[in-house]
């Protein structure tokens, strides 16, 4: 499925990007980011790890061609030719304070924000 805006969120609810219908997986499970020149996959929590080369992650920069798997889902990544091309300008790392652009930081806690606080609402 196309991916158009910065964020593409996947989970449960039916106002998700990609609904995810299995009952291990939350309302909000995941979002694709795209921040500063790169593309981001991010756990939020809650349900079925995500699984990115066999090492299961909370967020990491994605690229063309690259797959992933949560649950009983498997998902790989197309992007589409841009003038310019999503690169990683994060290396990866264990500690996303230490190596996030902070827009996508400050992003990211508004995210989780907004999860909790629907979460909570029912």
């Amino acid at each position: 499925r196309p991916i158009s805006g910065p964020v593409f969120l996947a989970g449960a609810d039916f106002d998700c990007h990609r609904v995810l219908a299995d009952p291990r997986f939350p309302a909000r499970h995941h979002l694709l980011l795209a921040a500063e020149h790169s593309l981001w996959l991010v756990h939020l929590g809650a349900g079925p790890a995500i699984v990115v080369e066999g090492e299961a992650i909370s967020w990491r920069p994605m690229e063309d061609g690259d797959t992933f798997a949560t649950g009983d889902f498997e998902f790989r990544l197309h992007l589409a030719p841009s003038p310019e091309p999503l690169e990683s300008d994060v290396p990866p790392a264990h500690n996303l304070a230490d190596t996030a652009p902070p827009r996508l930081l400050r992003l990211l806690e508004e995210l989780r924000a907004a999860v909790a606080l629907a979460s909570r609402a029912g």
